[in-house]
C-alpha cells in the first residue's frame, strides 16, 4: 500500500517536472521568496528607520480654523446680519506650475467662471472705467497702504515718489510685468501671446491673492464666492487638469434690508497689517488671535463689536507633503461661533424713517425746481432760493446717473446719439476756443474772459480756461511743488487775474515749472516757442480725455439748450434707468421744454429719480430717535445710504468707486460725521446759562429791537422782525436773536448783576468760557458714546454774542444734538447714547444686558428746566401748529415740544435746517432730532419730525409710508 502511494506521487511529480509550466512556477516561487525577504527587511528589520525617514519628509503644521461671526438683531429679534453657507471656488499654490503655466491655468478657470456669470474676488483696487481707462477704486491713505504692500515695503515712507504717485495704469503695468502676463518664458527667448486687458486684470488679481498667501501655501484662497451648483459641477469636472483648484464650503456675511442699516451695521473685510497689529495688541506674542487673511469688521457695529462677533478660532494639526498636500490630520479643535448682538434699534422704525426722509427731501426739490436758467437774484433769502431744472438735467450726467461713455456706443439709442453728436461739436468748439486763447498774440486777462455774464449764469469760457491749470497739475505736467507762490507772475494770474493763461504758461516753462520730459519734443534743441506749441497741443488732448472737462462741456450745452431736456429724459429710458413708458416717451419726443420739466418733476415725485441721484440741495439728512430715560437709540438714519452686501468680505471695486464719486456722499454717515452749526437750537444752552447766572429772570420783560448793535455787531432777527416786549419763554418761542444776543452780552460782563449795568465791563473770554461751561453740562463737549465712528463736537471758542444764538464756531453732528435733546427732555441727566441692548451666545443664553451709562447730571433749578420746556412747547403750539395761514408744519396728535434752528454756511447755498424735539410734552418718552444740510428752513426738518411722531405713535403704518411718493413741501417759514 505504501509502495503504491509513493509510485503515485512519483508519477505526478514527473508529470509536473516535465510540464512546460514548471520553469515558470519556479521563477514565480523565487520572486515571491525575494519579495517576502525584502518585506521582512523593510518592515521588521528596518521598519523603525523607514518610518522615521517618512516623517522627516513631511511637514507638521497647525493651522487655525476660522470661527463663524455672530448674528446681529434689532431690539425685537429681527435678523439684520447673519452668515449664509455658500460654496466658493478656491485655489492653492501647490508649486506644480511655473509662472506661465499658472497664468494659463488661471485663464482656464476664468473661462469656466465666465460661462456661469461668476465674479472673482478683487484684491487689487483698480478697475476699468466706462471710458476704458484704468482707475483706482480707493484714495488717500488706503491707496498708500495698498501700494506699500504691493511694492513689498514695510511702511509707506519707504515708497519712492514714483511709487507713491503711480497711476492706476502704471500699477496695472507693474503687475503685468511682475506676474509675466502675456509672456511665455523669460529673457531674449521669451514669447508673447495676446490677452485682453480685462482678463489680464483678473489674472493679476488672482495672482496677487496667491502671492499674499505665499507664506502658507497649504492654505487655499477664495477666487469666487457664492457660486452656483452649475459652476461647482463645471469646476469639479475640470479640477484634475487644474492643480490646486477646488470647491469648498464657506460662509458669506449677509445684511437684510442693507440700505436702511448700512451706516449702523457696517461691513466686513480682510484685515490690514495695521488692523492686525491693533487687534493683537492685547495678546502675548505667539498667542495672537488674528492673522493675515482674517475677515474682520471694518465699519459700524461690525467693527466696534468685533471682539464679541468674531468668536474663537479652532485649530487643525496635520502632516503635509512637500507640495502642501494634507497627508494626515493628527489633531483638530472645533472653532466656537461668535456671540450674537441685539441692538436698541427698531427695524420697522428705521426703515420707515428712511422713506420719510427721502419723501420729504423729494418734496423740497419739487417745490424748488423752476423751469428757468436764471434764478436767485441778488438779495434772495436762503429760504426763497430756487433750483434750475437745467441743473437737474445736468446733474443726471454730472453725478454719473447717465453714462457718458454709453452715448458713443454702437447700440446707443436715438436720443443718446443726438446727445453724443452735440457733445462732440461742443467739445471741438470749447477746445478750439481755448487753443485760440492760448495762441492769441493779445491774450485776455483771466478776469475779463467771456465778457459780461448775466447774473445767475456761468461764465463757461472762464470755467474752461481755469480747468487747464487743474488738468496740467493732475497729469503731472505742471509741477505745483516747484512753483514759487510768491512770484509776481503767479500772483498776477492766480490771485489778481490780471494776465492771461498763455502768459502764465510761457513763464512757467521758462521757470521749469512744467515737466517738459512728458512732452513729445523732437530734440533737446526744440525752441521755446515750439515747446509751447507742443504744450498747447497736449493740453487739447488732455482736455478731451478729461471727464471733468467733458462734464463742463455738457453743462454749457444743457444750459444753452443745445442739448434738450427731452433728450436727457429720453436717455434715462434708453439706458434702462427708468422702465419703459411709451406714452411718456412719445410726449418727450415731441420735444418741448415744459414737457421735460413736468416729466422730471413727476419722476422725482414718484421717487423713480431720487434726491440722492440728483445730488442737489438738499440731498442728505439725518434723524436720531432716543429713549429719553436710557439713552437707547431707537433709530439712527443717514440718508443717502448704500448696499453694504456689495462691500462685505470682498469689495466690488466699481461699486465702491461709484459710491466714492457720488456727489451725494452715500458712504458718509450724515448722522455721525456731518457737523454743522446748530443755529437757534443752541439758544436753550444760553437760556440755562442766563438763568443760572442771574443775568435774567423768567419774568423779566425786555424791549427788543430788530438789530442788536452792541460791541459793534449787527445781528438781526430773521426777516428783520422786531419782536417788541418779550420774556425769556417768549424769546425761545420767537427765537429772538436780539434777546439772546443780549444774554450773550450780559454773560460776558465782568459784573453781570442787573443793578450795576451802568458800570459794564465787557470781557469776551468770560462770555466764551461761560457758554462752553454750560454747553458741556448738556453733553456737547464730548462724543456721545454711540458705538459708531463720530467726530469730536466743537463748542464755539470765540465771539460769545454770536455763539449765544448758535453761530460762532459751534459744530455738532445729529447724534450730538440728539444727546442734547435727550438731556433736555429728562431735565438734566446726560446719558451716553448706545446701540447695544444685550449680548447672547449662539444658543441664545444671555451673557450681558447693557444698562444705561450716566455721564453727567445738571444741578439747574427746576424753574430753569420749566422755562426751557415751556419755551419749547410754545415753539410748537404757537408757530408750528394752528398757523393762521393754515399751513401747519406739525400735524401729529401727540403734544410735542421742540426748537427749530437754521444756520447759514454759504451765501450761495441754502441754510442748514435743524429741529430738536421730544414727546409727549407732559411725560417725555422719546426725543427726535432731524438735521438737513442745506435744507432751506427748519420747517422742513420739523415736518419730517411730525411724520415720524405719527409713525411712532401709530397714526401712520410702514405700509402706508412705503406706498407714498414725495411729500408736499411746507411753504411756511419759521423765523429762527
Amino acid at each position: 500500500m505504501f509502495k503504491e502511494i509513493l509510485e503515485y506521487l512519483w508519477y505526478h511529480l514527473k508529470r509536473v517536472a516535465t510540464s512546460r509550466l514548471f520553469p515558470l512556477s519556479c521563477i514565480f516561487a523565487v520572486m515571491f521568496s525575494v519579495l517576502i525577504i525584502h518585506l521582512y527587511q523593510l518592515q521588521i528589520v528596518e521598519g523603525a528607520n523607514a518610518q522615521e525617514s517618512y516623517v522627516d519628509q513631511m511637514t507638521l503644521r497647525t493651522i487655525s480654523l476660522s470661527s463663524t461671526r455672530g448674528n446681529i438683531y434689532d431690539r425685537n429679534g429681527t435678523l439684520l446680519a447673519y452668515n449664509e453657507l455658500v460654496y466658493s471656488v478656491t485655489l492653492k499654490d501647490t508649486g506644480a506650475y511655473n509662472g506661465y503655466q499658472k497664468n494659463m491655468m488661471i485663464m482656464e478657470l476664468l473661462k469656466i467662471l465666465d460661462r456661469h456669470g461668476e465674479k472673482i474676488v478683487e484684491e487689487i483696487p483698480i478697475f476699468i472705467n466706462s471710458a476704458g481707462e484704468m482707475e483706482f477704486s480707493i484714495q488717500g491713505n488706503s491707496r498708500q497702504r495698498f501700494l506699500r504692500d504691493a511694492y513689498g515695503k514695510k511702511s509707506v515712507d519707504e515708497l519712492t515718489d514714483e511709487q507713491k504717485n503711480v497711476t492706476a495704469q502704471g500699477l496695472y503695468e507693474y503687475f503685468y510685468d511682475r506676474y509675466g502676463i502675456g509672456k511665455k518664458g523669460s529673457g531674449a527667448n521669451a514669447e508673447t501671446y495676446e490677452i485682453d486687458t480685462e482678463t489680464a486684470l483678473r489674472v493679476m488679481n488672482i495672482r496677487y491673492l496667491l502671492n499674499s498667501n505665499s507664506y502658507q501655501r497649504y492654505r487655499s484662497v477664495v477666487v469666487s464666492s457664492n457660486v452656483s451648483e452649475e459652476t461647482m459641477t463645471d469646476v469639479l469636472e475640470h479640477a484634475d487638469s487644474m492643480d490646486g483648484v477646488d470647491v469648498e464650503e464657506d460662509y458669506q456675511r449677509v445684511y437684510t434690508d442693507s440700505t436702511y442699516f448700512a451706516h449702523v451695521i457696517g461691513y466686513t473685510g480682510k484685515a490690514s497689517s495695521e488692523e492686525l497689529e491693533t487687534l493683537n495688541a492685547d495678546y502675548a506674542e505667539g498667542e495672537e488671535r488674528y492673522e493675515l487673511g482674517d475677515v474682520i469688521g471694518k465699519t459700524g457695529i461690525e467693527a466696534s463689536m468685533e471682539s464679541e462677533l468674531q468668536g474663537i478660532k479652532g485649530s487643525r494639526t496635520m502632516y503635509l507633503d512637500s507640495l502642501g498636500h494634507i497627508m494626515e490630520v493628527t489633531d483638530e479643535t472645533a472653532p466656537v461661533t461668535g456671540n450674537d448682538i441685539y441692538l436698541t434699534i427698531d427695524h420697522d422704525l428705521q426703515v420707515g424713517i428712511y422713506h420719510l426722509v427721502e419723501q420729504n427731501l423729494a418734496g423740497i426739490l419739487v417745490d424748488k425746481l423752476v423751469n428757468d436758467k436764471v434764478y436767485n437774484p441778488a438779495g434772495t433769502s436762503a429760504s426763497e432760493r430756487k433750483l434750475s431744472i437745467y441743473e437737474a438735467y445736468y446733474q443726471l450726467i454730472n453725478n454719473n446717473i447717465l453714462d457718458m461713455s454709453a452715448f458713443a456706443d454702437a447700440d446707443a439709442g436715438d436720443a443718446e446719439k443726438r446727445i453724443q453728436d452735440l457733445f462732440l461739436q461742443g467739445q471741438d468748439e470749447a477746445v478750439s476756443a481755448i487753443r485760440a486763447e492760448l495762441l492769441s498774440p493779445n491774450p485776455t486777462p483771466y478776469k475779463d474772459l467771456g465778457g459780461e455774464v448775466p447774473e445767475g449764469e456761468d461764465n463757461f469760457m472762464k470755467i474752461y480756461v481755469s480747468y487747464v491749470y487743474d488738468v496740467l497739475a493732475d497729469a503731472g505736467y505742471l509741477l505745483t511743488d516747484a512753483i514759487d507762490t510768491n512770484d509776481e507772475t503767479y500772483i498776477a494770474y492766480k490771485n489778481d487775474e490780471t494776465i492771461g493763461l498763455s502768459e502764465f504758461l510761457r513763464y512757467a516753462l521758462s521757470q521749469n515749472w512744467i515737466d517738459v520730459s512728458k512732452l513729445s519734443l523732437d530734440s533737446k534743441y526744440t525752441s521755446a516757442e515750439d515747446t509751447y506749441q507742443i504744450l498747447v497741443d497736449q493740453i487739447g488732448t488732455l482736455l478731451r480725455e478729461s471727464s471733468v472737462f467733458n462734464k463742463r462741456v455738457y453743462k454749457n450745452l444743457i444750459y444753452n439748450q443745445k442739448i434738450s431736456g427731452c433728450d436727457i429724459c429720453l436717455a434715462l429710458f434708453e439706458q434702462g434707468i427708468l422702465e419703459s413708458d411709451q406714452e411718456a416717451i412719445q410726449k418727450l419726443m415731441a420735444g418741448t421744454d415744459i414737457t421735460s420739466y413736468e416729466f422730471l418733476l413727476e419722476k422725482i415725485k414718484s421717487l423713480e429719480i431720487t434726491p440722492a441721484q440728483l445730488a442737489m440741495d438738499p440731498c442728505s439728512a439725518a434723524v436720531t430717535i432716543t429713549d429719553v430715560h436710557s439713552g437707547d437709540v431707537l433709530a439712527v438714519v443717514s440718508y443717502p445710504s448704500y448696499d453694504n452686501n456689495r462691500l462685505s468680505g470682498s469689495v466690488d471695486a466699481k461699486y465702491y468707486s461709484s459710491l466714492a464719486n457720488d456727489m451725494s456722499s452715500p458712504l458718509y454717515s450724515t448722522a455721525t460725521q456731518a457737523q454743522k452749526a446748530p443755529g437757534s437750537v443752541f439758544k436753550l444752552v444760553t437760556t440755562a446759562a442766563a438763568l443760572e447766572n442771574g443775568v435774567v429772570t423768567r419774568d423779566e420783560v425786555m424791549l427788543t429791537d430788530s438789530v442788536f448793535t452792541k460791541q459793534g455787531l449787527k445781528l438781526s432777527c430773521a426777516g428783520g422782525v422786531n419782536h417788541g416786549n418779550l420774556n425769556i419763554v417768549q424769546a425761545i418761542r420767537d427765537s429772538c436773536n436780539y434777546f439772546f444776543s443780549e444774554m450773550g452780552f450780559r454773560l460776558s460782563l465782568a459784573d453781570p448783576s442787573l443793578e450795576n449795568t451802568d458800570q459794564e465791563t465787557y470781557v469776551e473770554q468770560k462770555g466764551v468760557d461761560t457758554i462752553r461751561t454750560y454747553a458741556a453740562q448738556f453733553g456737547l463737549d464730548r462724543k456721545t458714546g454711540i458705538q459708531l465712528n463720530e467726530l469730536e463736537p466743537h463748542i464755539s471758542d470765540t465771539a460769545p454774542i454770536p455763539s449765544a444764538i448758535g453761530q460762532g464756531t459751534h459744530a455738532f453732528s445729529n447724534v450730538q444734538l440728539a444727546r442734547y435733546a435727550t438731556t433736555i427732555a429728562n431735565s438734566g441727566t446726560v446719558y451716553d447714547l448706545t446701540l447695544l441692548d444685550k449680548l447672547t451666545d449662539s444658543d441664545g443664553n444671555l451673557l450681558e444686558e447693557y444698562t444705561p451709562t450716566i455721564v453727567g447730571t445738571t444741578t439747574f433749578a427746576s424753574t430753569t428746566w420749566d422755562t426751557i420746556h415751556d419755551g419749547m412747547r410754545s415753539v410748537v403750539a404757537d408757530h408750528l401748529q394752528g398757523r393762521s395761514d393754515g399751513d401747519d408744519i406739525i400735524t401729529c396728535k401727540v403734544d410735542i415740544a421742540g426748537k427749530t434752528g437754521t444756520a447759514e454756511e454759504s451765501k450761495l447755498r441754502p441754510n442748514h435746517a435743524n429741529f430738536i424735539s421730544y414727546a409727549p410734552y407732559d411725560n417725555p418718552e422719546i426725543a427726535v432730532v432731524v438735521s438737513i444740510p442745506y435744507g432751506y428752513t427748519s420747517s422742513n426738518a420739523a415736518r419730517i419730525a411730525s411724520n415720524i411722531y405719527d409713525f411712532y405713535y401709530g397714526e401712520l403704518t410702514l405700509e402706508e409710508i412705503q406706498a407714498s411718493g414725495a411729500s408736499k413741501a411746507s411753504t411756511a417759514v419759521v423765523n429762527d
